[in-house]
């Protein structure tokens, strides 16, 4: 199965066969968005700002230009060893304490075993671990998540 948002992904770059990095941008060309997530909010200084919650996390951007929401990532789906859990979804927004930013750029980041990294040719959904950062003045500065 090829990974679920490559229509989303540009500038992608693979690195030493196991893994890829990307800019994600929405199908208008866009590439600020909010976010919302289904995990818990941490402070975000040793750890990233959002963590599993119940086990599960779902994180979405939507575009600011557009506002088309995109799931991008989704841990009952996504991943070598997704985990499938019942219970009821509740969104909350991601904001960063302290500062008046709420639109962000970011980096995804795939890790994989190299013969999962590809499927049928495309960059397959089988990855070991998603680390998405927020780029602020062109450099990954905090991680959104680390899964």
């Amino acid at each position: 199965m090829k990974l679920r948002i490559l229509e989303f992904l540009n500038n992608i770059q693979e690195h030493n066969g196991v893994s890829i990095s990307a800019d994600l941008f929405c199908t208008c060309g866009n590439n600020k968005f909010v976010f919302s997530h289904t995990g818990k909010q941490t402070k975000g200084i040793l750890a990233p700002y959002i963590i599993k919650k119940n086990k599960q996390l779902i994180l979405q951007a939507k575009c600011t230009c557009c506002e088309k929401n995109i799931e991008v990532y989704n841990s009952t789906i996504d991943g070598s060893k997704p985990k499938t859990i019942e219970q009821s979804i509740d969104f909350l927004p991601f904001i960063i304490p302290k500062t008046s930013a709420d639109k962000f750029k970011v980096i995804i980041k795939y890790n994989y075993w190299p013969e999962n990294l590809k499927s049928n040719g495309l960059y397959s959904n089988y990855f070991e671990d998603c680390f998405i950062y927020i780029v602020e003045n062109g450099k990954e500065t905090k991680a959104l998540i680390e899964e």
